[in-house]
């Protein structure tokens, strides 16, 4: 028996990778329909990283996290538990094979779950941010102290600095004065210099309820008098075993330095591609968001039976990654045969769609305003990029000047992308730096290759795996 309760050999009409918003959307509508679904999540609890731990959460109701957080996600998770979909907690999931053999670590312990279709919905990474010292103790992303936060009430010391650019920097900047949490300041780096271009998308923004849940946290930080400086140029972390200081400088040049023991950095997140690209999904280059995201179902090369969906398909925010999982949700019941053709649920699809492309168009203000500028995606020389392998931008503008044309080459060269993270740390700046020397297109440049595992495995993991006939003849006698 699997610890979904099911017999080892079931085949799952569905199974959803990732417990957030899109995932349980899609778990709710499918389940509710009388598919059998399975959701394989890594954390303890479902949620995701925008809702992790809303049902567990180690404050009282909305005290410290807000009221939307624990609203929102309790009852996002109770509607797919009430829709009979099987939830399974701590599984790593690191392969999936043609047939949809779902390869998963949980609770320590290998484990196979087979599938018709298998729905990714892994959600979103941080973009990378290095600066030079961020490896120092004391450096951590703004996404990283918020899963502290959230999972288990823990508060990085003061004083504290949070740097880049963004909406979830005011967010956790808001949690963290509920909290108690002293800010010594915000550093609001430039904005890149297309940002105008947003504009035009403003009008749906304001529509779309995002904006006045934004402006409630701008109006905190001002309510706490947080200073906050904006159009920062430069951002070093400085200190000899941990971090002391943050240097830092505005468009006059001119170095200010605060003392500090922590430093948050972000800079807006993007989808993670890992496993999407493992398993051959065609990645494209998304311009407005700086980042790569899989190609829309239907293209060329795309494999059969894996959808895409949430924030890993295209970064949209908690409340298109549930309207988008709850719409791949009806288009699987419908693939299947299970959907009810009536005027109230022909309704209710068409409102979906409507609130999905306004959603759309309002994000559009979103990703130009907060786009990093270029010099924080293709940092200075003397910038480690590579944490896992000690590599620098030098290091990588040298060999696309040596005729390295694209980051699989560099890894090549240099290892960049080789580590434990493999390139969620490191992959998109490596692909910015040699755009940027090659004076070349990012979608012409590429992004680091993956193969799977997409997470480490051990030995006992890939002996579980399912053993087709190619293998078997290669080890066969005669």
């Amino acid at each position: 028996m699997t610890s979904s309760g099911l017999p080892d050999d079931t085949v799952h009409d569905v199974i959803i990778i990732g417990a957030g918003p899109a995932g349980l959307g899609v778990a709710a509508v499918t389940a509710g329909a009388g598919l059998l679904t399975l959701v394989l999540d890594e954390n303890m609890h479902p949620g995701g990283q925008i809702y992790r731990a809303a049902s567990h959460s180690p404050f009282p109701q909305g005290q410290v996290l807000g009221k939307d957080y624990w609203r929102k996600g309790t009852r996002m998770i109770r509607r797919a538990y009430a829709s009979g979909a099987h939830i399974i907690p701590r599984a790593i999931v690191w392969g999936i094979t043609p047939d949809h053999v779902v390869m998963a670590r949980v609770d320590g312990q290998p484990r196979r779950f087979a599938a018709r279709c298998v729905v990714l919905a892994g959600g979103a990474m941080e973009r990378p941010f290095p600066i030079p010292g961020w490896t120092l103790p004391g450096v951590m992303t703004v996404g990283a102290a918020q899963t502290m936060l959230k999972a288990s009430g823990v508060v990085p010391p003061a004083p504290m600095v949070i740097a880049g650019r963004g909406p979830l920097i005011w967010l956790l900047a808001a949690q963290y004065r509920r909290a108690g949490q002293d800010i010594a300041a915000i550093l609001i780096t430039a904005a890149d210099r297309q940002w105008w271009k947003g504009l035009a998308a403003l009008p749906f923004f304001l529509l779309s309820g995002d904006a006045w849940y934004g402006l409630r946290l701008l109006a905190s930080a001002v309510m706490h008098r947080v200073p906050v400086h904006r159009g920062v140029m430069s951002i070093r972390a400085e200190g000899t075993a941990c971090l002391e200081q943050v240097r830092w400088s505005g468009k006059n040049g001119q170095d200010k330095v605060l003392p500090a023991r922590t430093l948050l950095l972000h800079h807006g997140v993007v989808p993670n591609p890992n496993l999407a690209m493992a398993l051959g999904v065609p990645h494209v280059w998304d311009r407005a968001q700086a980042s790569f995201r899989p190609a829309p179902a239907g293209t060329a090369d795309y494999p059969d039976g894996i959808v895409c969906v949430g924030d890993g398909a295209g970064i949209g925010g908690s409340r298109l990654a549930a309207l988008g999982g709850r719409m791949a949700g009806q288009a699987i019941v419908a693939a299947r045969g299970r959907s009810r053709r009536n005027l109230l649920n022909w309704l209710h699809s068409v409102s979906m769609r409507a609130r999905i492309a306004l959603a759309r168009r309002g994000r559009m203000f979103v990703d130009c305003m907060f786009r990093p500028a270029s010099h924080f995606r293709q940092p200075a020389d003397e910038t480690v990029i590579c944490r896992c392998e000690g590599v620098t931008a030098g290091q990588v503008r040298s060999a696309a000047h040596e005729g390295c044309i694209g980051p699989n080459q560099a890894k090549a060269f240099l290892r960049c992308g080789m580590g434990p993270c493999q390139g969620r740390l490191c992959g998109l700046t490596v692909s910015d730096l040699i755009a940027q020397t090659r004076d070349r297109d990012p979608a012409d440049v590429g992004y680091l290759n993956q193969r799977l595992p997409a997470r480490p495995a051990t030995l006992g993991d890939m002996a579980a795996m399912p053993a087709g006939t190619a293998a078997i003849r290669a080890v066969t006698p005669g």
